[in-house]
């Protein structure tokens, strides 16, 4: 622990120069804004994120979005048209001693940017550490006792911590000059991919005036959800009114919450193939 401590403080000094960089607020943000945009493999947090980034799209059309992701992530991002570059990364390699944390580290450097989000709202130090490295002045991120310098504007929850996550962007939206938030804050879907899914419904889903369900059994990111009984008597209740099928939707792996809800259907789902995360 004291050797990682030593070594993410070498890091600090030997390639962040952001700690010294000025900005206000607002007025961090402006027409040739270059903002880096850090996601953590957290679905949620990156989905909590679009909203900002696509109002910042929309007031700053000529700004720059760079997204520094997972590989599994990329495939999200790639067709949304948010970003001007993707860079991905391997969690595993995220270690300070590993020389491609090194050479990442160096390449966001290299690049420069006025605005980084780390976008989680749990500590993540190493992803901190490349926001300090990205060189912005505007580093904004989840708050913890030792997020500073690497975050200087942190998200702070309320005591208690109550309030629905997705709404601490919308409310640091003023201090950044942006306006309110889109109406719409769907995500971004390209026409070609639209057209795909529904030529693969069609095909599955023969019968048009069965209602499709999509139904995602796995718990919140706080832990809470609805019990299992509870979906199944809901999809009971809406299946004996109008005809429908049921499509099981969830990005958690080997989720045995998933396997309990699926044997507790009185019908078999409809089951779409999906080869990335933006298909599910």
């Amino acid at each position: 622990m004291l050797r990682n401590k030593l070594l993410n403080g070498l890091l600090e000094k030997l390639l962040v120069k952001a700690e010294a960089a000025s900005f206000t607020l607002p007025g961090a943000l402006g027409e040739q804004a270059r903002i880096l945009a850090v996601g953590s493999g957290d679905i949620a947090d990156l989905i909590f994120h679009i909203p900002i980034l696509k109002t910042i799209r929309a007031r700053f059309p000529r700004s720059r979005t760079d997204f520094l992701l997972p590989e599994s992530d990329a495939s999200l991002i790639v067709p949304s048209g948010l970003a001007r570059e993707c860079f991905v990364y391997d969690r595993g390699s995220l270690k300070v001693w590993n020389p491609a944390y090194y050479s990442l580290l160096k390449k966001i450097r290299a690049v420069g940017y006025d605005v980084c989000f780390v976008m989680s709202h749990d500590p993540q130090r190493p992803l901190e550490t490349i926001s300090l490295a990205s060189g912005a002045g505007v580093r904004i991120g989840p708050s913890h006792a030792t997020a500073y310098p690497a975050v200087n504007l942190e998200l702070r929850p309320r005591d208690p911590d109550t309030v629905y996550r997705g709404a601490r962007l919308e409310a640091l939206a003023p201090f950044l000059g942006l306006p309110d938030f889109e109406g719409d804050r769907a995500w971004p879907l390209p026409d070609e991919k639209l057209r795909r899914v529904k030529q693969l419904i069609h095909f599955n889903k023969p019968r048009q005036e069965e209602l499709l369900l999509g139904v995602d059994p796995a718990l919140g990111k706080l832990g809470g959800g609805f019990a299992l009984q509870n979906l199944h008597f809901i999809i009971n209740q809406i299946s004996s009114q109008i005809p429908c099928r049921v499509v099981p939707m969830s990005l958690a792996e080997a989720d045995p919450r998933m396997e309990a809800f699926v044997t507790g259907l009185e019908r078999a789902p409809l089951t779409l193939e999906a080869e990335t995360k933006f298909d599910i």
